[in-house]
């Protein structure tokens, strides 16, 4: 297995973990912070072409769920959900500020 010597978050910043997702956006749905996130509708790619780009957003986390999904947050025009994705599917990232909390959504 390959192990990535960079980040893609600049310096300062990093991908949020599972915990940290699932504070923005529960398992189940939620809006609470949908204002804050300012989530893009940029769908994802997968197959060879992309999906859903004007009605979803998706965005990667650092964390495995298993060998072949990770987990992500979704976002489906009027909430947030967390849950997992298959890793070979192109999905956006949006790192946060390693001096902030993943609820301080400014910083996001």
């Amino acid at each position: 297995m390959n192990t990535a010597t960079e980040s893609i978050c600049p310096k300062g910043w990093t991908l949020p973990t599972a915990k940290q997702i699932g504070t923005i956006g529960p398992s189940g749905g939620s809006s609470t912070y949908v204002t804050g996130f300012n989530p893009v509708l940029g769908g994802n790619y997968a197959n060879g072409a992309l999906y859903y780009e004007d009605t979803r957003g998706y965005w990667w986390d650092s964390t495995a769920y298993n060998g072949a999904l990770r987990y992500r947050l979704y976002y489906n025009g009027s909430s947030l959900y967390t849950g997992y994705y298959h890793r070979h599917n192109g999905i956006y990232v949006r790192c946060v500020s390693e001096e902030k909390t993943v609820t301080d959504l400014t910083y996001l």
